[in-house]
């Protein structure tokens, strides 16, 4: 009792200050572990890659933040002259990142959780098409036929018009892919059906199903329109440059 008593009162209310100090950032660090565990959880539950809620957790740390500056406020050496222009400014700033990552994050929760695209589908946006490859809460990755891959802005997947070829039958997931072609006026069907019945033979074991439709028909030539039906997404760049190679050996080189 009589140590505690020399003690100076400034000495504890220091080492008070401290403490406060050490259990905000400990609590602040903890928030965060606690936060990373329960997404990786999630994600695991809903099926997705833990970088997908990137964004999420973005925002999350953020709100940390501004909470652990809160409290460090009220530590004595906290230098709260700043707190109102520097918070004005980092509030700025922090408000115009947030915006863009709440805006980003909501349209990759939208294209995420809503299944209007997935991963292993094949999809065409604008002039590019490819197999989906990756998916996050911010950019979708896509894989062309020359193995290039192109990122897609989630934002920009929600606002504009993405054909998937994905179709869904008695339970089971397709791909149906359009293949279009012209022959002359002078060549009957019959051949044209014989064409693609021979495609359909040597295709047999990568397609699902084959149908050929007339879309148009001019006084020149028969606009016609393939429509095959494939279980795995990878192999449509692979039998669209078969079907093409065939048509050309017979029909479209007058055979």
């Amino acid at each position: 009792l009589t140590l505690l008593i020399q003690i100076p009162q400034t000495l504890i209310e220091d080492l008070i200050e401290i403490a406060k100090i050490i259990v905000i950032v400990l609590g602040a660090f903890i928030a965060d572990r606690l936060v990373s565990r329960y997404l990786r959880s999630f994600a695991r539950i809903a099926n997705i890659s833990v970088e997908a809620l990137g964004g999420l957790k973005l925002i999350i740390r953020f709100l940390i933040l501004a909470v652990a500056l809160i409290f460090l406020s009220s530590v004595k050496w906290f230098p709260t002259e700043y707190l109102a222009g520097g918070g004005a400014l980092m509030g700025a700033i922090v408000g115009i990142a947030l915006a863009t990552t709440v805006s980003n994050f909501f349209s990759g929760a939208f294209v995420l959780f809503s299944r209007v695209i997935s991963v292993g589908d094949y999809i065409r946006f604008d002039s590019d098409e490819g197999l989906v490859v990756d998916m996050s809460i911010n950019f979708t990755k896509i894989r062309k036929s020359d193995g290039s891959t192109i990122i897609i802005s989630n934002k920009d997947i929600a606002s504009k018009k993405i054909v998937n070829f994905r179709a869904e039958e008695k339970g089971e997931t397709y791909y149906v892919y359009p293949l279009e072609f012209s022959t002359s006026i002078e060549i009957p069907m019959e051949k044209v059906e014989a064409v693609i019945a021979k495609i359909e033979e040597k295709l047999r074991d990568r397609i699902a199903d084959i149908k050929l439709k007339i879309e148009d028909i001019t006084r020149l030539e028969i606009k016609y329109k393939i429509l095959f039906k494939v279980r795995n997404a990878e192999l449509i760049p692979e039998i669209k440059d078969k079907i093409y190679e065939i048509l050309a050996e017979t029909l479209l080189a007058g055979e």
